[in-house]
């Protein structure tokens, strides 16, 4: 069987196109804004843009900002020591502040106080641009010339080697390898099959040496970049950053380029489109750092999803969530785990 580049490939497409808007007074929410802000007499409405796994977003029509609020249910990152939308403003601030270079949405307001909206919630400027598919390249890449796909490998590198230059204050005390493993069993110990708790006692077991620190997205997955006219517009979506490894990110991204073993994400084979191995190459030559045991992070991503999956079943079979997508969880669970392990197993086998 051929690896897949990323744990949500077992997830169908349907799946994501199921998903469902949490339920929130929309026009309350813009009665409120209306008066709270200074330029509020500017809102025409606000529209749902996504209910994701950890938050839920908002556009601000009239203001032409973005509104992120946590999501209306039981979190599905609560027992991970996420960010909430109050770290995620700080993350972002300080991201804009320390990296003149790093694609990041300008945060323009935040709102500690839940008795505004009932939950706190942070606004930023909306960017242009188009995120890319969870499962393939974007329609506009096929199209595309040669060397825009090119570009494209560029611009994701010298984003993430920007990012890895240093920690970040708001990211707090870094993890190492083995910490960071840690922090996504814990939750799901008592909750995970077999083949999961193998997986990560394997993964404890045998995890690297620690790099030095950088801040790292903890999610780098493609689907959380925006893109305009081939231009690599924002990184979004920072509520797993971690100051840590910065080989967590690297390796996920090289995955989906695809890479001995791997076919990588559906319309990465165009010409121009970098090679994983390419990828990690030329950020090891922009951040001066070696980038050894990468099938070790990648087995340790597929894991982190599955325990995301894992908790996420048991949240819709505990009544704690009526999201649907989380209640198709337990149907891809097996898969997922069984992929984490078997590629675990192969790099404890290679030494």
């Amino acid at each position: 069987m051929v690896d897949r580049p990323v744990a949500e490939s077992f997830i169908t497409a349907s799946y994501h196109q199921r998903r469902t808007l949490l339920p929130r007074d929309l026009t309350a929410i813009c009665a409120v804004l209306t008066e709270y802000l200074p330029d509020g007499d500017r809102i025409t409405g606000v529209r749902a843009l996504t209910a994701g796994n950890s938050n839920e977003t908002y556009l601000v029509e009239g203001l032409d900002l973005v509104l992120r609020l946590p999501p209306s249910e039981a979190p599905l990152l609560e027992r991970n020591r996420v960010h909430d939308v109050v770290g995620q403003y700080r993350i972002f601030e300080e991201m804009a502040a320390r990296h003149e270079k790093l694609p990041v949405p300008a945060v323009v307001r935040l709102e500690a106080d839940p008795a505004v909206l009932g939950d706190q919630f942070f606004l930023m400027e909306r960017v242009p641009g188009e995120p890319w598919s969870e499962f393939s390249a974007p329609a506009w890449t096929a199209s595309a010339a040669e060397s825009v796909r090119a570009a494209v490998c560029e611009q994701l590198v010298d984003a993430y080697a920007e990012l890895h230059r240093e920690p970040l204050d708001a990211l707090g005390p870094a993890y190492s390898t083995r910490e960071e493993v840690e922090r996504w069993y814990a939750p799901v110990v008592e909750l995970a099959g077999s083949d999961l708790r193998e997986a990560f006692e394997l993964l404890i077991a045998s995890a690297p040496v620690d790099a030095a620190p950088a801040a790292c997205h903890g999610d780098s997955k493609l689907a959380n970049t925006l893109w305009h006219e081939g231009r690599l517009t924002a990184l979004l979506d920072v509520e797993m950053a971690f100051n840590g490894d910065p080989r967590w990110d690297v390796a996920n991204l090289a995955g989906m380029f695809g890479q001995p073993g791997s076919r990588g994400m559906p319309g990465m084979d165009a010409p121009g489109f970098w090679s994983g191995q390419r990828l990690v190459s030329e950020w090891s030559a922009r951040t001066g750092r070696a980038a050894g045991d990468l099938e070790w992070f990648q087995a340790a991503a597929r894991a982190r999803y599955a325990a995301i999956v894992t908790y996420g079943a048991w949240l819709f079979e505990q009544g704690q969530s009526t999201d649907a997508r989380f209640g198709e969880y337990a149907a891809v669970l097996p898969r997922m785990t069984t992929a984490a392990l078997n590629l675990v197993r192969r790099h404890c086998a290679a030494g």
